[in-house]
Parts: structure tokens; sequence; C-alpha cells
């Protein structure tokens, strides 16, 4: 037995071999193969590969830095999810019940970064067990999170000030 590499032609002389792992990188799922086509998310004319569009939001959002300091597996699950989106190819999103065009909800998405991720962590740990749907939340949040982030903070940091002033 050759102990997971897979002999292509044992009559040749020199028998070629494949390694496990090339054979899962030959097998793509279906998945995969629709996220190497080319894009239509804004601002990006290469092709993406599953694990290049991964890399790319990662890199986005600094997700090393990030999970020094937040739960990895919350992080991961907001990657996945912004990989989903990211990668969906539809005219329109329905997010908390409102039709937006996909163009919006991927540019929306582009703006997420590391202090966004954050905001939507402290929205999640404050809501906590009130959430019955987690991934429509976050699906919600994230869509939400660039266009309303700088007013909670400004809200929060006027409050604060307002405190002290007392």
């Amino acid at each position: 037995m050759n102990d997971g590499f897979i002999v292509d032609d044992p009559i040749l002389e020199e028998p070629t071999t494949v390694s496990p792992l090339r054979r899962e990188a030959d097998s793509l799922t279906e998945q995969q193969k629709f996220l190497s086509e080319p894009t239509s998310i804004p601002g990006m004319r290469r092709r993406l590969s599953f694990d290049g569009l991964v890399k790319k939001i990662k890199d986005q959002i600094d997700y090393w830095d990030l999970i020094e300091n937040e739960n990895r597996d919350e992080i991961d699950n907001i990657v996945s999810i912004m990989v989903e989106v990211m990668s969906t190819k539809c005219e329109y999103f329905t997010i908390s019940g409102k039709k937006y065009p996909a163009d919006l909800v991927h540019q929306r998405y582009s703006q997420i970064t590391y202090q966004i991720i954050e905001y939507v962590l402290e929205c999640v740990h404050k809501c906590g067990s009130d959430i019955r749907n987690i991934k429509q939340y976050l699906v919600a949040t994230l869509f939400n999170a660039p266009a309303t982030c700088d007013s909670y903070y400004g809200a929060a940091v006027r409050r604060d000030f307002e405190y002290l002033r007392r």
C-alpha cells in the first residue's frame, strides 16, 4: 500500500504519485468552484479563490490582531458569514426584512474593519440571549455597522462627557 498516495499508471517505469492533499485540491467543492469564478464585488477585478477571499477578509479586519483580544470562534463565525455574503452572486439581499442591492451590501461589507468587528461583538454581547437567529442578526449588524458605528461611539462619548460634567 502507498499510504494515501495514488499511483497514476502502475505500468510506467517511473510511476507518478499524487498526494492526498493534491487530490483534495483537485476535487474542489461546488462553493469553491463558484468562488473561483470572476467576482462582481466592486473594486475587485481579479479572480479570487475561496482561500483568497478568506485571506482578503482576514487582512481587511486584521484577523490576527482581533483573535488576540477576542474569542477566536466568534471571529471565525464572522469571517465565515462575510465570505458567504461577499461570494454570493445575486441581485438583492434581504436583510431585516428589507431588500438591498447586492452591490450596496458588498460595498458595506468591504468597509468592515477591526473596529467595526469590535463594535459588532459589543452589540452581540449586549443583546445576549435575546437574539433568536444569530446568523441573521450578524448579517444585519455587519451590514449596518459601517453606517452606524461612528454615531454609536460618538453618542457614548457625549453621554460619558455629560456624566463627567455633573
